[in-house]
């Protein structure tokens, strides 16, 4: 393999790693600041971890969002190896 298609083959394996990893940076950057610098776009850290994960807490069902998630990703797993052991 020459130096130019490994020099594009890591270039796009970087883009590729960097689109993938963004979302999950951007929610625990988001989950540590106030909504008004969310909406601003401030893509830095805050101080407010503690404050929003107990506002979460006292809210929302959390348990129940829990249990949805679990219970859907648990359904969609097991029919997607059902209809693969049956095609």
């Amino acid at each position: 393999m020459g130096k130019g298609k490994k020099f594009f083959m890591y270039l796009i394996l970087s883009i590729a790693s960097i689109v993938s990893v963004f979302p999950l940076y951007y929610m625990f950057c988001a989950s540590t600041n106030k909504s008004v610098d969310v909406i601003a776009g401030k893509l830095i850290p805050g101080t407010y971890l503690i404050e929003n994960y107990k506002a979460l807490i006292a809210n929302q069902n959390l348990g129940l969002a829990l249990w949805n998630s679990f219970r859907n990703a648990t359904v969609l797993t097991v029919d997607l190896f059902h209809r693969r052991l049956w095609l």
